[in-house]
Parts: structure tokens; C-alpha cells; sequence
């Protein structure tokens, strides 16, 4: 359904506006997203509602207490043509997870860290019409790369598994896994070169992020 829907936003503005895109301009963007599952929930850790080397010994007055910081993006993406872009794309995401029993108050962390490295693709959806709107663009892409998972346990982890080894939330605590997603945005040039932008996405890193862009005009086209 979501991707239906992208779809839907798509086709709909590129019926009702033209968007802005020229070959050899660089794009910066900066933005701030929101992943759902990693959010304060240390259920999107495949999908454990524990530590690893704790499976065995579940306690009902066991308690988490976690925090999250939004998701954190920076892209830089050039104008191959006029309607197609390349470029390179990283965030950063962080939890801290706070565990332990009620009951006695013993409390352990672990920090948990997502670092994204794709490429991305954009199809922009412009219109070649001299009457066009150039303060808008709005495009389709994909973005394939890998995550950097790692995770920080406090040293007094390892006092809960005999002292032999960190107990952690990931079986892995340190690991990359392939990440794609498939993206609408659209960005509304503000001030000169200077503008917002909004995307949403399907897969990792984020569902939706916004903040702002600015455009260095390398080299218009003829």
C-alpha cells in the first residue's frame, strides 16, 4: 500500500507541476528522519525482547528503558542529465538501552549504533517546458548500501554471564547487512539556491525525512 501510494504522489504532481533538475548541478542535503522499530523500542533487534545469553532466564520484573536519537542524513547528489541523478548517501542512528531488575535496581546499557553508506539513483520527474516552475523538484530513486551495526554494552555487562563474554542486544556486536530502499521526494527552493526537502521511504534507513538543501549550479545545461 505505501508503495502504491508513493506512486499515486508521483504521478499526481507530475501531471500538476514541473519540476527543476540540470546536468552537472550538485545537490547537498541535510535532514533529519524517523525509522519506525528504532525508536525507542529494542524490539527491531531481530525482533529479541532481550539480551542475548538472558533467553534462559526471563524474569517478569525484568524492565527496559530506552532512548533514541532521530535518524541523521547527509546526501550529495549530481546531475548526470536533466533527468537523472547520482549520488552518495550516509546516516547515523543511535539507541541506548537501559536494562536490569526492578527490584534490586541493577541496571546494565547497552548503546546501540546504525551508520548507513549507500548510492542513490533519482529519476527526476521534470518536464521540459520553458514555462516550468524551477523552484520545485520531485523525483523517484533507490538507494542501495549496507549498515554498520554495532553495539556498546557497559562493563558491568559482563558480571551477568559469569564474566566470560558481554551479554548485548545484537548476536553480532559488530556487523554490516545490505540495506535497499526505494524513495519519493521533493525538494521547494526557498531562497535562491537554498531549499526544503521531504522524502519518504521503504526500507532502511528511514521512513521519512526533511531538512534542508542547497544546490551549487556547476554547470548548467545548454
Amino acid at each position: 500500500m505505501k508503495g502504491v501510494f508513493i506512486l499515486l504522489v508521483a504521478v499526481l504532481f507530475d501531471v500538476c507541476v514541473y519540476a527543476q533538475n540540470e546536468k552537472g548541478q550538485l545537490v547537498i542535503n541535510l535532514g533529519i528522519g524517523y525509522s519506525p522499530g528504532f525508536d525507542g523500542d529494542i524490539t527491531f533487534l531481530n525482533s529479541q525482547i532481550y539480551p542475548v545469553g538472558l533467553s534462559n532466564s526471563w524474569d517478569p520484573d525484568f524492565n527496559f528503558q530506552c532512548s533514541a536519537i532521530p535518524n541523521i542524513g547527509l546526501t550529495l547528489d549530481y546531475g548526470v542529465f536533466k533527468r537523472l541523478s547520482t549520488g552518495i548517501a550516509t546516516s547515523y542512528q543511535n539507541e541506548n538501552v537501559k536494562w536490569g531488575f526492578e527490584s534490586n535496581q541493577l541496571y546494565f546499557s547497552d548503546n546501540v549504533t546504525r551508520i548507513n553508506t549507500s548510492a542513490r539513483i533519482l529519476f527526476h520527474l521534470n518536464k521540459d517546458n520553458p514555462d516550468a516552475n524551477m523552484d520545485f523538484d520531485h523525483y523517484i530513486g533507490i538507494r542501495p548500501g549496507f549498515c554498520y551495526w554495532r553495539d556498546i554494552p557497559s562493563s558491568n555487562n559482563q558480571t551477568i554471564n559469569n564474566g566470560f563474554d558481554e551479554t548485548t542486544f545484537l548476536n553480532h556486536p559488530n556487523y554490516f547487512t545490505f540495506c535497499f530502499q526505494v524513495l519519493y521526494g521533493m525538494r521547494l527552493y526557498l531562497v535562491n539556491d537554498l531549499a526544503f526537502h521531504f522524502e519518504v521511504g521503504i526500507g532502511q534507513p528511514f521512513l521519512i525525512e526533511c531538512g534542508f538543501t542547497y544546490r551549487i549550479q556547476t554547470r548548467k545545461e545548454d
